[in-house]
């Protein structure tokens, strides 16, 4: 440390600001050890403990206050130490005095905290440095938009759903007029022709069927029993 001539003037000369009073002191901050309290808030700060004891050093790890950090120590040229408060309070005012990290920073025990909202008791005591502007983050998608008109009968259904539809409709027809072939050579009656029985089953899945095949009582429960069996348990 020395004595240094900043500037020579005269009553005459004009106003003129010293330059370079104080070289580099907000360039270099010559790699002084910053003390920063801080708490979790992901996405803004996250890190893992050092240790299990309250007030712990920690880890910092990948977040929006760490990256911001990281890039103000390579720039400016200084070092720090995060630790974590340990009542795990922001900061809380009673009779003019704030605990948590507030506290921390009003009885000057940190140099600075990491993420904390700013509120007209808190302006009293520290200042704040706006790094960004926090936001509500939420997941977007767009709309959802009406379906054509040549898929708005097979969407939203998927394929295997209209595989296994025509394949019941088809076991229905065809178990339907097996039963009422064996029904006719056991007891006779009135024979069911096979695209009769197919078409029943189409009928049935619209719930627009076509006048019941079977004359009879005990075809028209035979009926019955198919479609219970082919649609319903499937179905379950």
């Amino acid at each position: 440390m020395d004595v240094q001539l900043i500037l020579q003037k005269n009553l005459t000369s004009l106003i003129q600001q010293p330059a370079h009073l104080f070289p580099e002191q907000f360039h270099n901050l010559m790699g002084y050890k910053y003390r920063v309290v801080a708490l979790r808030y992901f996405p803004y700060m996250d890190y893992e403990r050092d240790r299990d004891e309250p007030g712990t050093t920690v880890t910092p790890k990948d977040s929006l206050d760490v990256r911001i950090l990281t890039t103000l120590a390579l720039v400016l040229n200084f070092t720090y130490q995060i630790h974590e408060r340990s009542d795990f309070k922001w900061g809380v005012p009673t009779n003019g005095k704030f605990n948590g990290m507030i506290g921390e920073l009003q009885r000057e025990e940190s140099d600075f905290c990491m993420i904390a909202a700013p509120t007209p008791e808190r302006l009293q005591v520290i200042d704040y440095t706006k790094g960004y502007t926090p936001d509500v983050m939420i997941t977007l998608s767009l709309k959802p938009t009406l379906l054509p008109e040549n898929l708005s009968l097979i969407r939203p259904f998927e394929g295997e759903l209209w595989v296994a539809l025509l394949l019941s409709v088809v076991a229905f027809g065809v178990l339907m007029w097996v039963l009422q072939k064996v029904w006719l050579w056991a007891a006779g009656g009135r024979s069911v022709k096979f695209n009769t029985a197919f078409l029943y089953g189409w009928g049935a899945l619209l719930e627009k069927p076509p006048p019941v095949p079977s004359v009879t009582v005990s075809g028209q429960v035979n009926i019955t029993l198919t479609s219970i069996l082919i649609f319903f348990i499937p179905s379950r």
